[in-house]
């Protein structure tokens, strides 16, 4: 749930990242790059994730066959500015695993789950390894939470902001997340 309501949402509030989703065309379907992520994340949270049985290891190769499409086509794109820069690059990466990681703890913890400081490190852990067979440069990972922490806090809250392609997106998932709430009782719970 922290992963879907909060960490999907930041990945919005940052403006090129939010261009780049924008213009892969995912804007008309939130509900199939929420579906795409959690079954990253649980693909990665089984049994022996990175092992023969384990399902991590196609799961990654298939998204690095798609981060490198999405760099080709929008960077081609005539609507891409390259003053924007590379789109899907390390720090969009390594941004995105920040908030998969260890924004997802702080917002565990924000809503009453207990997360113990070794189980944070554990988390840590297993995305940073996943993060190096992302094709995160392994020199830039940080060895431990607190270091992806501080990181997070460095290199990501500065670039939060508002952009018309971060409202469009965090519109359309607030309208997916409302669709699944039944009835009329808990009206206004899904933006609040």
């Amino acid at each position: 749930s922290v992963l879907s309501y909060g960490a999907m949402v930041e990945c919005y509030a940052q403006e090129i990242p939010a261009k780049v989703l924008t213009a892969t065309h995912r804007l008309n379907q939130p509900h199939r790059r929420l579906a795409e992520t959690s079954q990253f994340v649980l693909n990665m949270m089984a049994p022996d994730p990175f092992g023969d049985s384990g399902a991590l290891v196609p799961t990654i190769q298939k998204t690095r066959l798609i981060h490198a499409a999405v760099r080709h086509m929008v960077a081609a794109s005539p609507e891409w500015d390259p003053a924007d820069g590379v789109p899907v690059c390390q720090a969009d990466l390594f941004g995105a695993l920040l908030i998969f990681s260890v924004r997802v703890v702080h917002g565990m913890r924000r809503v009453g789950v207990s997360v113990t400081d070794t189980e944070a490190e554990d988390y840590w852990h297993v995305w940073r390894v996943t993060g190096a067979l992302l094709g995160i440069r392994e020199d830039i990972l940080p060895e431990t939470f607190a270091e992806a922490d501080e990181a997070s806090r460095v290199l990501l809250e500065p670039y939060f902001g508002p952009s018309a392609e971060g409202t469009a997106l965090t519109k359309e998932i607030l309208d997916l997340y409302q669709d699944f709430v039944p009835g009329r009782m808990f009206d206004g719970v899904v933006p609040a």
